[in-house]
């Protein structure tokens, strides 16, 4: 291509330059060069960079239009777009509207999904590298540091660039070494992204949770998780939950919402949905009323479900739950509704802890209530524990309990059918 030169605009760390070019139809270009000086790791980088790119084809990449590799000379052509996510942050002090924060991170989303579907990581996601065109089109760019993973290798690079706060971007485990990187670390990096259209970014690392709006918080919240596992499994997974926040982004749309999942068998519902599911239980665990209306309701396996997908959440909003509904004064009838209810979640939890304080709610209500039934329920349930794990853990449980709950249900057992640490405990009571 015949280029004409209209600005260098910057110098890479890795011995490569940029420069603003026009064709003789005034259409304009980026041309990336790499710098005859630059070292053999950096001649590898900027290769590999050409060599990615040259194989990505999405509206939401950036595209190769261009590109020579040899001895003599090394560059690339992409087209040339307005500017990127920093300067419009910077342009607007981080208020952008809501609209246009959902538009723009969906087709960041769209750009790193369709890489990662091609076995490629990018490594170094930053607003920086988001640019943004004059026809509201927006584009992931520079693979500098991006990683090809094929079946038969990994090209890895292991120069971690240090460009100027870079290291906000990167996942725990990336910062350790470059090559540890994953489809999680990427994630990590759009959940840094995400939060820096609602505040600024934080030198510290920490970011202001509460500054961002809720139906994106528990979404930044899970991508900015230390451990790995506890992140996004993928983009798409990410992309949906996103598109599901969007959606809804008022209190009453919300609950109609959480409603609408208590009266939705389980097999209906995508992961994606369970996951943002959790965060809508999550953000309402203190609505009392919404929180007994969805777990009287909800199908067990869906329970099961959210259980699996997101422990912590989950537990975090159902031991509020149980909590509040221990303490509260119910109708004579419906303590046997709840506890029957009670009962059946206790049996589709897997966690000891969970199981435990379910049981203890269960034996809370019945003593406040003088409620035989539900007394003897709990009396059953525990005559029919069985494991190490959930006899220590309804042992603590019980511990917390007045010495006058202990006595009740203690003289409602046969204490020599149950294990030993249980009997131990209810025998001090009896």
């Amino acid at each position: 291509m015949n280029l004409i030169t209209l600005e260098v605009l910057q110098s890479k760390d890795y011995g490569s330059s940029v420069r603003k070019c026009a064709d003789t139809s005034s259409n304009l270009f980026a041309r990336k060069e790499l710098s005859k000086t630059a070292s053999a790791l950096d001649a590898r980088r900027f290769a590999e960079e050409v060599t990615i790119l040259s194989k990505l084809d999405h509206p939401c990449v950036i595209k190769v239009i261009d590109y020579k590799l040899g001895e003599a000379e090394n560059y690339f052509v992409m087209p040339w777009y307005a500017m990127s996510l920093r300067q419009l942050f910077s342009q607007q002090d981080n208020s952008i509207d809501l609209q246009d924060v959902q538009r723009i991170f969906l087709a960041v989303l769209d750009g790193v999904e369709y890489a990662h579907s091609q076995g490629v990581l990018h490594r170094d996601i930053k607003p920086e590298n988001i640019l943004l065109g004059f026809k509201d089109d927006v584009v992931v760019s520079d693979f500098g540091l991006g990683l090809q993973v094929t079946h038969s290798k990994e090209s890895r690079l292991t120069k971690l660039s240090r460009g100027e706060g870079i290291e906000w971007y990167v996942a725990p485990e990336q910062a350790e070494a470059l090559h540890n990187a994953t489809v999680r670390s990427d994630i990590f990096s759009l959940g840094r992204v995400l939060s820096e259209f609602f505040v600024k970014r934080n030198p510290s690392g920490a970011v202001d949770l509460e500054a961002i709006p809720l139906q994106y918080r528990r979404i930044v919240e899970k991508c900015l998780s230390f451990r790995q596992a506890a992140r996004y499994s993928s983009v798409t997974e990410l992309k949906s939950v996103f598109r599901l926040a969007s959606a809804s982004h008022d209190r009453h749309s919300e609950l109609h919402e959480l409603r609408e999942f208590a009266i939705t068998s389980s097999s209906q519902l995508t992961d994606a949905r369970v996951t943002y599911l959790s965060h809508l239980l999550h953000d309402y665990s203190d609505d009392e009323r919404e929180m007994t209306s969805f777990f009287m309701s909800a199908d067990e396996s869906l329970i099961h479900r959210l259980e699996h997908s997101e422990e912590a959440q989950f537990s975090r909003s159902i031991e509020t739950w149980l909590l509040r509904i221990s303490y509260q004064r119910h109708p004579f009838d419906y303590t046997d509704k709840l506890a029957n209810r009670l009962k059946r979640i206790f049996d589709v939890l897997q966690n000891a802890t969970l199981k435990a304080r379910t049981l203890s709610a269960i034996i809370r209500i019945a003593c406040s209530h003088n409620r035989y039934y539900v007394l003897r329920l709990a009396s059953k349930t525990i005559s029919n524990i069985k494991g190490v794990d959930l006899s220590d853990a309804i042992s603590t449980e019980l511990a917390h309990l007045t010495e006058i709950e202990r006595q009740t249900i203690a003289n409602q057992i046969e204490l020599e059918n149950i294990p030993i640490g249980l009997r131990f405990l209810l025998r001090r009571a009896a």
